[in-house]
């Protein structure tokens, strides 16, 4: 080896590294580039995994949501039939207990004009009885006053 060779070797040996550093550089690089495209790819995949489940849980809410109406609906519906039931069976029994106490007040008030009338025509026989004896004795009087002057 001579002291030329050695130069040689040692631009030989730094041009040998140097390439080295260069390939791992382009290497580093290369896989920092595929380990972000594959970071990308995985983001979009995950992001338009996600894009997915919102709209089917956003569909699944909007049915939720419409069956719950409709089962509202039906549940107002049947209330409101039971409450107009049970106002309708009310006002029956108002008007039933109106008529009742229409119909006592009338059986009342006949029976206390039966009163008066059959007092009104006991106080005629009365008054008619009375007539007759007052009758009665002025025939007997007017019949002795005529027998006497006979």
């Amino acid at each position: 080896m001579s002291a030329a060779g050695l130069p040689e070797e040692r631009l030989e040996l730094e041009a040998t590294q140097e390439v080295e550093r260069m390939q791992r550089r382009v290497e580093m690089d290369l896989r920092e580039a595929m380990e972000t495209g594959v970071h990308r790819k995985v983001e979009g995949h995950r992001l338009e995994q996600e894009m997915q489940m919102r709209e089917r849980l956003s569909e699944s809410r909007r049915e939720r949501e419409t069956e719950l109406e409709k089962q509202l609906k039906q549940e107002r519906a049947s209330l409101e039939k039971e409450m107009k039931a049970d106002v309708d069976v009310r006002i029956k029994e108002l008007e039933e207990e109106s008529e009742r106490a229409a119909l006592g007040e009338l059986d009342r008030r006949f029976r206390a004009e039966r009163e008066t009338m059959e007092a009104a025509l006991a106080l005629r026989r009365q008054e008619m009885a009375l007539e007759q004896e007052v009758e009665m004795e002025q025939r007997v009087a007017e019949f002795a006053s005529n027998r006497e002057a006979r």
